[in-house]
């Protein structure tokens, strides 16, 4: 099963008062365009959105932000799929299907490139972006004790932002990963739903504003 038609992707959305995606080796500041000041978040983001959106609506995804090894993975999915081939254990999982994967584990080591790919994200306009302080108490004692130990939170946020996204749905890559019509709808809902679930304290204030859909004859 495939796909027939290329597809485009155009998705805005806000940020306010929250970090798009912070830059870990910058102390977590907002990744942006030294040139033009855009704030950007980059397609793992987008991607991390939507598969966190996927898992809480029950499918069946590769890639599951948690800490494990592959092999630990794939045996999870193996004995909840009830198969052992890595190709029809991976055409199981959505975001196998549609974001592609590397499997580099023994003899059935192969590669698939996605049909679906995005483009980093990028505001429309020059972003600003501010340093923030906050502190936080713990009490050291049970009971009445008065004894409490503060610690300081430092972090960046953009006050606002108007987001773009722009994505592929590449057609003859479908045929090698089995990407359906029905897998690009389910990736556009949790896209517009899962950036409205983003509701972290780094991300809170993410609104899903526009989607649009390109659809070609061929």
């Amino acid at each position: 099963m495939s796909f027939t038609q290329r597809r485009e992707y155009l998705f805005l959305y806000t940020v306010k008062d929250a970090n798009p995606n912070g830059n870990p080796l910058e102390e977590n500041h907002p990744r942006y365009d030294e040139d033009t000041r855009q704030a950007m978040a980059s397609d793992v983001r987008i991607k991390r959105t939507i598969r966190d959106q996927w898992i809480r609506k029950g499918y069946k995804v590769f890639i599951d932000g948690e800490a494990k090894s592959l092999n630990t993975r794939f045996e999870e999915l193996k004995k909840d799929l009830g198969k052992n081939d890595a190709k029809e254990v991976l055409r199981e999982c959505i975001d196998a299907r549609l974001f592609g994967a590397t499997f580099p584990l023994g003899k059935e080591a192969f590669s698939w490139t996605g049909p679906v790919q995005y483009k980093w994200a990028r505001s429309l306009h020059a972003a600003s972006f501010e340093f923030v302080q906050g502190t936080a108490a713990f009490a050291t004692e049970s009971g009445t004790g008065d004894k409490e130990q503060r610690s300081f939170r430092n972090e960046y946020i953009v006050p606002f932002a108007l987001m773009a996204v722009y994505g592929i749905a590449n057609q003859y890559a479908s045929e090698h990963t089995g990407a359906s019509d029905d897998d690009l709808r389910a990736m556009l809902e949790a896209l517009w739903e899962g950036t409205d679930n983003l509701i972290t304290r780094s991300k809170n204030e993410h609104k899903a504003r526009l989607a649009i859909e390109i659809m070609y004859k061929q």
